[in-house]
């Protein structure tokens, strides 16, 4: 607003207008004349407008744990002083909470605000790779009640049951973070002992497994390939393994002709 004074005198802009104060908003040079009667005093002034720096850091955002946004003030070359104490152009976020800048350009002051909104990303673990023994299922949990999941064999439950070999992997999200985890599952499946029951002539015989095996335990205590079964004979069962999973079977040994040794 430029004011010429002397309420009640006479005024001449340069814009046309004869009032005592005129609004101006452009770069130029102004003038005015005030006059009581033969009595005339001018003045004039050089105005120069300088625009606002214009600052856009953004619209306000969501991001997941561990992603950040870099917030750019633009307007390169001048001064700036954001929320954080930061003087530069451009800075990163990583927090939730709002963000401001003030960008000077000497003699202006733009400014500009967003809000950011950090998401925990889910944390899922479904366990370390495993062996389990042929017959056996594991659950595996992908945690975190209430979001979404996506696993390998097409589930969308917290939970699946396993029981076979394979690569199983899960993703958890909440509609806009996600995390997976991934587990491998191995079904150990041992030889098992190959028995038959018979019906043997003397007094003793050597039960063989008739397997190769780490492990032997035969119900009589022996720990070997063989056993002895002596007369009369009976039930013997045997079980064989490699240590983490196992598997029985059973035979039953007669002496046909038992009476003879015995009489």
């Amino acid at each position: 607003t430029l004011n010429a004074g002397n309420p009640g005198y006479n005024y001449q802009w340069s814009t046309g207008a004869t009032t005592q104060t005129i609004n101006v908003s452009t770069t130029g040079t102004y003038w005015v004349i005030v006059n009581q009667g033969a009595c005339i005093t001018p003045d004039s002034i050089n105005l120069t407008i300088i625009p606002i720096p214009q600052v856009n850091i953004g619209p306000d955002s969501s991001v997941c744990t561990g992603q950040t946004v870099t917030l750019n003030a633009g307007n390169a070359g001048n001064t700036y002083l954001w929320s954080t104490g930061a003087s530069t152009q451009t800075i990163t976020a990583t927090n939730t909470g709002t963000y401001w800048v003030l960008v000077n350009n000497g003699t202006c002051i733009g400014s500009d605000s967003m809000l950011l909104n950090v998401i925990a990303t889910p944390v899922v673990n479904i366990g370390p790779d495993t062996i389990i023994c042929i017959g056996v299922s594991i659950t595996l949990d992908a945690g975190n009640p209430g979001y979404n999941y996506h696993w390998s064999d097409g589930e969308s439950t917290q939970t699946i049951t396993v029981d076979s070999s394979g690569k199983y992997w899960v993703q958890v999200n909440d509609s806009k973070c996600a995390s997976a985890d991934t587990m491998k599952v191995s079904v150990d499946n041992p030889v098992k002992a190959s028995l038959r029951d018979s019906s043997i002539c003397g007094n003793m015989y050597s039960l063989d497994a008739g397997v190769a095996s780490p492990h032997y335990l035969w119900s009589n205590g022996d720990t070997s390939r063989f056993t002895t079964v002596i007369a009369p004979g009976g039930v013997y069962w045997l079980v064989t393994g490699d240590g983490r999973c196992f598997k029985t079977d059973s035979v039953n040994i007669s002496f046909s002709n038992y009476s003879d040794y015995v009489s």
